[in-house]
């Protein structure tokens, strides 16, 4: 079947896509082609870019918090991976409202209370005087079933130790 072009502003409750064997050519400028081959969901912007694969399960953001004036802490708090399947760790995102000075933010992500990043040089930080970094260096990215994520605060600024932290893990 050739491609079809369908222009909306209607709400579609859903979409069936037929797999594709390559990628499409580069839709019209201002445009995108939304396409699916065996490995996942691809889109393909007007200047050539492909974006993909999205896999089924698609990305899932985890998210903890830490209000106020950072302290040197493991933070007790919980999050329990329920999706019955085992999840990949991509990317742990760090952001804070009040930048760190003196020394970076450094955290740690455990899993059923051990390390991800048995490297400690891979543990996101937050450079002094910044608001935000992350890492996608994961030392042990396989994230089961009922198994647990915690965060520790492992450092802080030496100045100024940095205030209200955002730690974000992206996995699918």
């Amino acid at each position: 079947m050739a491609n079809k072009r369908i222009d909306t502003t209607a709400v579609i409750e859903r979409v069936r896509l037929q797999e594709q064997g390559a990628d499409p050519a580069n839709p019209s400028a201002g445009y995108v082609y939304l396409y699916v081959k065996t490995d996942g969901l691809y889109i393909v912007q007007d200047d050539g870019t492909v974006i993909g694969p999205f896999s089924a399960g698609g990305w899932r953001f985890y998210t903890f918090t830490v209000s106020g004036e950072l302290t040197v802490d493991p933070n007790p708090i919980r999050i329990t991976n329920l999706t019955g399947d085992t999840l990949t760790i991509s990317e742990v995102y760090l952001a804070v409202n009040t930048a760190p000075t003196g020394a970076a933010v450094i955290v740690d992500v455990h899993k059923d209370g051990v390390t991800i990043f048995t490297n400690q040089a891979h543990r996101p930080q937050i450079a002094a005087t910044a608001f935000d970094g992350s890492t996608t260096t994961i030392d042990v990215d396989a994230w089961a079933s009922m198994s647990y994520l915690q965060i520790d605060v492992d450092q802080i600024g030496s100045t100024l130790p940095g205030e209200d932290l955002t730690v974000t893990i992206i996995a699918s």
